[in-house]
C-alpha cells in the first residue's frame, strides 16, 4: 500500500513538473505600434496629421501614395477615393483546437486507462486597416478608416 502511495505521488508529480514547464504565452494584443497611439497611414504617420483642405501633394507627403485612386460616382464631378491599405503582422500564441485519447496505466490499480491530451495548433493575428480619403479636385474634404483583426490558425 505505502508502496502504490510513493508511486502514485511521484507520478503526480512528474505529471505536474511537465505541466509547468512549458512556455509562457501571453495573450495576443495589438503590436505596439497600434497599441494605444493614433491611427497610421500606409507610411506609418499619424492620420491625426490629415486635415481638411490639404492638398494632393501635402496629403501624398504624410500618407504616401495610394494603393487605388477611383472616382467616386462619376469622374466627371471631379471627386475621387483614394485608398490605402495595410496588414500588420500582430502576435502570435498556441491555442487547443481539440484533444485526443492517449493510452495510460492507472499508477494506483495498474490499469490500461486512457487520458485526453490536448492538441495544439500556432494562431498568428493579423492587423488589416484601411483609410479612404474623398479628394476633390485637388483638395481633401473626408477621410474613413477601418481596421479589423484576422486570426489563422496554422
Amino acid at each position: 500500500m505505502i508502496r502504490r502511495t510513493a508511486v502514485a505521488a511521484f507520478g503526480s508529480a512528474i505529471l505536474l513538473w511537465a505541466g509547468c514547464s512549458g512556455p509562457s504565452v501571453s495573450p495576443g494584443r495589438p503590436p505596439a505600434d497600434r497599441a494605444g497611439s493614433a491611427p497610421t497611414g500606409s507610411g506609418g504617420a499619424s492620420l491625426d496629421a490629415l486635415r481638411k483642405g490639404m492638398t494632393a501633394t501635402e496629403v501624398r507627403a504624410v500618407l504616401g501614395n495610394p494603393d487605388e485612386i477611383k472616382p467616386f460616382k462619376s469622374p466627371d464631378i471631379g471627386v475621387y477615393v483614394w485608398t490605402y491599405r495595410r496588414v500588420v503582422r500582430g502576435p502570435e500564441r498556441q491555442v487547443i483546437t481539440g484533444t485526443r485519447d492517449i493510452p495510460a496505466i492507472n499508477p494506483i490499480t495498474g490499469q490500461s486507462i486512457t487520458m485526453q491530451e490536448p492538441i495544439y495548433a500556432q494562431e498568428i493575428t493579423y492587423f488589416h486597416e484601411t483609410i479612404d480619403l474623398l479628394m476633390q479636385r485637388d483638395a481633401l474634404l473626408e477621410w474613413k478608416r477601418t481596421a479589423f483583426a484576422e486570426r489563422k490558425t496554422i
